[in-house]
């Protein structure tokens, strides 16, 4: 069992470096991430768009229209980086689309004295609301996984498939609700994610520090031992802008 007490905060310089291949590995998933973050915003608009339209000359959508809205949405919204997709359309007036995704991001930990940003990617539920004849976009972060934290995972884990790392991104938010401490571990098929819950904007933000395989006992956290961030930014009502990364990571 994990004793995330034993696990100390120091900064990743002071701790055992991970081999290059490994964070080689993660900053190309990352920037795979962000091509595809660039592309959300153009092509929500080519599917809000018709909708918008619609909505323009009558009170509410056809729902055989909103059918191949989300048929289009999956289409053309980049689809890496989506975990889970549903459409809410209870209100034909007011439909909503909703992804759970993973997006680029940054940490800062504000005790660093050179008040340090570490790049990662963010777990995020991402929706797009039609209200007022006009569409609404927004960014809910549930967690941040440090660069650090998901080479770890290449390089720890027994699975390195882009679907097996995608489900352990996924395992963070199907128990962001279970955390109820600070220190917290998230076990996922292979190994465990170690960090730290944090408040951002009084919202809860998982800030996942490090991976460790499933044979990894206290003595050996104690030993390698990553750091906790504490977020500044990144936390809910943040947009997805063309740049391809959430507003104020």
């Amino acid at each position: 069992m994990v004793d995330i007490a034993s696990i100390k905060i120091v900064r990743i310089g002071d701790v055992s470096r991970v081999p290059r291949e490994f964070i080689g590995r993660a900053r190309d998933l990352r920037r795979r991430l962000n091509e595809a973050d660039a592309r959300i915003e153009t092509a929500v608009n080519r599917v809000m768009t018709p909708l918008l339209r619609r909505l323009d000359r009558r009170p509410a959508l056809r729902p055989a229209m909103l059918i191949d809205a989300e048929r289009h949405w999956r289409g053309i919204v980049p689809a890496f980086g989506r975990l889970e997709m549903e459409v809410d359309g209870n209100n034909l007036r007011s439909p909503c689309f909703v992804e759970l995704r993973v997006v680029c991001g940054e940490s800062r930990y504000a005790d660093w004295s050179d008040n340090g940003l570490e790049p990662g990617v963010l777990v995020a539920w991402y929706s797009v609301e039609v209200a007022e004849r006009a569409f609404e976009s927004r960014l809910v972060s549930l967690a941040s996984v440090s660069l650090h934290a998901l080479a770890r995972r290449y390089q720890r884990g027994q699975d390195t498939t882009e679907a097996a790392i995608f489900a352990d991104l996924a395992a963070l938010a199907r128990d962001f609700r279970a955390v109820t401490s600070p220190r917290f571990t998230v076990a996922v098929p292979g190994g465990v994610w170690v960090g730290e819950s944090v408040n951002v904007d009084a919202a809860q933000i998982l800030a996942v520090r490090t991976y460790y395989d499933a044979d990894c006992d206290a003595s050996a956290l104690a030993e390698r031992a990553d750091q906790h961030p504490c977020l500044e930014q990144g936390a809910g009502g943040d947009r997805i802008p063309s740049t391809g990364r959430a507003s104020g990571d």
